[in-house]
């Protein structure tokens, strides 16, 4: 199932997240994430890419169940960038 529950574990393995909220989930205005103020700016970059990333289709999930890495893939980042920018 595609919930905020799906996306806070995904922000957290990057970052560290206090709490996820979706609204509407195909409309991510209505997404809320609220990061440790402890936070990087590479975190919050990294926790944003992972909201852009995120893909909120029941089907797509069902028949991918995409991991973090493959996300993170799809626009451009390797677990390894991110590692090195987050140190």
């Amino acid at each position: 199932m595609v919930d905020a529950g799906t996306l806070f574990a995904q922000i957290a393995a990057v970052a560290p997240v206090l709490h996820v909220r979706m609204g509407a989930k195909s409309d991510r205005k209505t997404w809320t994430v609220t990061l440790d103020e402890k936070a990087t700016l590479a975190q919050r970059a990294a926790a944003d890419a992972v909201v852009a990333a995120f893909d909120v289709s029941m089907e797509t999930q069902k028949a991918e169940n995409p991991t973090v890495e493959e996300r993170l893939a799809r626009i451009g980042l390797t677990v390894a960038e991110l590692k090195a920018a987050l140190q």
